[in-house]
């Protein structure tokens, strides 16, 4: 696990993937002798409709990673009680 997280204690991760049909979010907590923690996770599909455009995708794709982004930020109360003692320290974006 070292490999992504590192090996620093209480490290904060955001972890997106942006996938074909759904943006998913994900914040993990490094601890030094234990695996990560996921503190939170969420998944939001998303469907182009219309044309299958570059356009219709771009635009469709990004409100679904708003949408992601936006549950996340809204539960920062609630993570905190369940461990996420500092913001985030670092980002991983997935294109999957």
């Amino acid at each position: 696990m070292g490999l992504f997280f590192g090996k620093k204690e209480g490290r904060n991760t955001l972890v997106l993937d942006i996938s074909s049909g759904s943006t998913s979010a994900a914040i993990i907590c490094t601890h030094k002798q234990s695996v990560p923690e996921i503190i939170t996770r969420v998944r939001t599909p998303y469907f182009v409709k219309g044309e299958p455009s570059g356009e219709n995708l771009e635009r469709t794709m990004l409100a679904s990673l708003r949408t992601t982004l936006e549950f996340v930020l809204a539960q920062t109360p609630t993570l905190k009680s369940r461990g996420l003692k500092s913001g985030i320290d670092k980002g991983l974006v997935a294109l999957s």
